[in-house]
């Protein structure tokens, strides 16, 4: 008998370094890729393809902003032996902190894309601000502040930096309630 279909997906060890070297290989050819958004996913895509990772990018699933019709995720990992989605990455350009842009796209990924309380997911933003430290501090310090709905902020609202070590690539993981689990959402800011 066949249980594939009804056992849990499995967590890829090690998604969050994967993730983070797939993003520093991104910077590395950064200056011939088109600064558009979707452009930059499909690489990231393929990239984490060629790292044994099962992606689709831009596919229809959960809920669109008007919750009419399916919305459109940017990354999704998925189980190679179950097929069940292991992981959402929403992606977003950023030159300044925009902080509706911000809650947007955590709003979208958490409340219309995650429909089953995934163990963790990421927010990936491409920066070309000026002051890159310093967007990744006050992206860092609005994160508490956010009102996160049925996935708060789990203990004190700290939000932890998540050594990457590279310099131009800053991690922040939130770890977010969910029912009775924690779901925890890693913010990576890459700069481009």
């Amino acid at each position: 008998m066949n249980l594939n279909g009804l056992l849990p997906p499995k967590q890829p060890e090690n998604l969050f370094d994967s993730v983070v070297t797939t993003v520093s290989q991104l910077t590395e050819i950064r200056k011939t890729l088109q600064p558009d958004e979707n452009s930059r996913n499909t690489i990231v895509s393929l990239l984490l393809q060629t790292r044994g990772f099962r992606v689709k990018d831009q596919t229809l699933s959960g809920l669109s902003a008007s919750g009419d019709r399916p919305g459109e995720l940017d990354i999704k990992i998925i189980d190679e032996e179950t097929g069940r989605t292991v992981s959402i990455i929403e992606a977003l350009n950023l030159d300044a902190l925009e902080t509706g842009k911000i809650y947007d796209h955590i709003m979208k990924l958490l409340h219309r894309y995650d429909s089953c309380g995934l163990k963790e997911n990421y927010i990936l933003v491409y920066s070309s601000a000026n002051d890159f430290a310093g967007l990744c501090r006050k992206y860092r310090d609005h994160l508490p502040q956010i009102d996160y709905g049925d996935y708060p902020l789990k203990g004190k609202a700290e939000i932890e930096e998540v050594p990457t070590g590279l310099n131009k690539i800053k991690a922040f993981r939130a770890r977010h309630l969910c029912n009775d689990g924690e779901t925890i959402l890693y913010h990576l800011l890459v700069e481009m």
